[in-house]
């Protein structure tokens, strides 16, 4: 039966060409049956060899697939620490502004109170009496003006800035400052000045003379009886 088959010449069972299968048809037309001996045993061997790429090639695939998908969760994870991170960084940035603006507020709120203390008005009489006793006795005044805690000086001394330096220094005067030079006509003793200042109201000290002359005035004594 072999021998009647043309693709059946020149092949012997495990000969050179047992690559090659052989089927032969059965006896009732309906199907081929697998002579063996022939290259259905490296057929087998392709047929594992295939199978073993294929599940090897899933494998990769199912890799690469799980990789896309975790991908996406990755990045997003790594967003939410880089997120906190910049979160952290910013709260400890607004720390140290919130706390710089309440210092702020607090110098603002310092400052509010010592303006409202310099634009408190001073009586005349006070003003008047704490700058009589500032004024040393080489300077004298043509005039004096008082508006609110300002106070303008008028007059003149051996030397302006030496007046100005001394007032800058005595409590109750502040903000000493000159609005134009002073001046000295040729041949003068003293310099022409006019002096800006911010004057704080003192309390007022009763000179010690008035407080002796109280505390030693005579008492009166009561008159003798008549027998």
């Amino acid at each position: 039966m072999l021998a009647g088959l043309p693709v059946a010449k020149g092949l012997t069972p495990g000969g050179e060409s047992s690559t090659v299968e052989v089927w032969v048809p059965e006896s009732s037309g309906e199907g081929f049956v697998v002579l063996p001996g022939f290259g259905e045993t490296a057929r087998g061997r392709r047929n594992r060899a295939g199978a073993a790429v294929s599940m090897l090639l899933l494998s990769l695939a199912v890799v690469v697939t799980g990789a896309i998908a975790v991908t996406p969760t990755a990045q997003l994870y790594l967003r939410l620490q880089a997120a906190r991170s910049a979160l952290q960084t910013v709260g400890k940035q607004a720390a140290d502004a919130v706390e710089l603006r309440q210092a702020m507020v607090r110098e603002m709120e310092r400052v509010k109170q010592m303006q409202q203390l310099l634009d408190q008005p001073v009586s005349p009489f006070d003003a008047l009496l704490q700058v009589n006793r500032a004024v040393p006795d080489d300077a004298f005044l043509r005039n004096l003006e008082i508006s609110g805690a300002k106070v303008v000086l008028t007059g003149e001394a051996p030397v302006s800035a030496s007046l100005m330096t001394h007032l800058s220094n005595l409590p109750g005067f502040s903000s000493v400052r000159a609005p134009r030079p002073a001046t000295r006509p040729a041949g003068a003793p003293r310099e022409s000045f006019v002096i800006e200042l911010q004057l704080s109201p003192l309390p007022v000290v009763m000179p010690e003379a008035s407080q002796n002359a109280s505390a030693t005035a005579p008492t009166s004594k009561p008159a003798a009886q008549l027998p």
